[in-house]
């Protein structure tokens, strides 16, 4: 997966994401929706820092990932209920195979903590960690999350 690829698709689901928030009825899956757009919002600080449309900053980028580490471990007590709401998009996949969901999640929690841990020198380093985490983001989404 390119980084370019994943920025665009990123910056789309965010923007259908602040559509989507709108008349959500259900306040436990409205926590769950904000819970994903603040992750989302993170990755919106670092991918414009990997395709150079940003200017690289050390300090944004660990704070992102502190944010990314605590927001995915939050996930599966946000997820535990099945509740639902037209509005959502989680599938229920998500409950039919909590484990999975809930290991995912701590997966991306740890990806996230390791890499706000090291001293990340430039949008070349950071690279990596935006395709591991996207990555991440991205099978988590196709098994769990319904298309838009």
């Amino acid at each position: 997966m390119r980084a370019v690829g994943f920025g665009s698709v990123l910056l789309l689901s965010a923007a259908a994401a602040a559509i989507a928030h709108t008349g959500v009825e259900n306040p436990a899956v409205l926590a769950r929706m904000e819970n994903m757009k603040a992750m989302a919002d993170q990755m919106e600080i670092l991918v414009p820092m990997v395709r150079g449309e940003t200017d690289f900053d050390a300090g944004r980028v660990t704070a992102a990932l502190e944010a990314l580490q605590r927001h995915a471990a939050e996930a599966p007590a946000l997820f535990r209920a099945p509740e639902g709401d037209p509005q959502s998009e989680a599938l229920p996949e998500i409950w039919e195979n909590f484990a999975d969901f809930e290991a995912r999640s701590i997966e991306l929690s740890r990806i996230a903590q390791a890499a706000s841990a090291v001293e990340i020198e430039g949008p070349q380093a950071l690279l990596p960690l935006v395709r591991e985490i996207g990555g991440s983001c991205s099978s988590c989404h196709e098994d769990y999350r319904a298309e838009q």
